[in-house]
């Protein structure tokens, strides 16, 4: 029997991983591109929120085929490590993702005061597919856009704190 250690309550955490393919027949190639936000009692892998639906759409724009393949509590000392292992490739990709906040025209006059912000984020993104042409690396669509609902603007810039992007 291997003994078990929960972590401390405060570093809980969901494990998001994507696996993102593009099946054309030019540059195929996949991975899985993953993040990990902090979880509490509102938020548990059971319940996604409008970022991780941000995060998955902006991608399957790009890659349609992709999806979301572990979403997980972690609770353990190295749970997080050993699932990482299982979908470990070459670290090649600098895949980044920009949130843009999404104000409609009709909202301009609300906001002409105020401070907004666009977010990059780079992900930690594990290439698994074989081929090994580097030249055709640089072809690779790895810079996505999501649009932030103007109504989670506020909430957005509050809720990314909890979510850790590349290491």
């Amino acid at each position: 029997m291997d003994k078990i250690t929960f972590l401390n309550i405060n570093d809980f955490k969901v494990l998001k991983i994507i696996r993102i393919e593009d099946n054309s027949k030019w540059n195929y190639f996949a991975g899985y591109l993953y993040y990990v936000r902090k979880l509490t009692k509102k938020y548990k892998a059971e319940n996604t929120d409008y970022i991780d639906d941000m995060i998955l759409t902006s991608i399957k724009k790009v890659y349609p085929d992709s999806r979301l393949v572990v979403n997980k509590d972690i609770m353990f000392e190295n749970q997080l490590d050993d699932i990482l292992k299982s979908f470990s490739g070459k670290n090649d990709i600098n895949f980044k993702i920009s949130f843009i906040p999404n104000v409609p025209y009709d909202k301009m006059f609300e906001i002409n005061d105020k401070e907004i912000y666009a977010y990059t984020f780079e992900f930690n993104f594990n290439r698994i597919s074989l081929w090994t042409d580097k030249e055709k690396l640089k072809y690779i669509n790895n810079h996505l856009q999501a649009e932030i609902p103007f109504d989670k603007i506020e909430d957005f810039n509050f809720q990314i704190r909890n979510i850790e992007f590349k290491k």
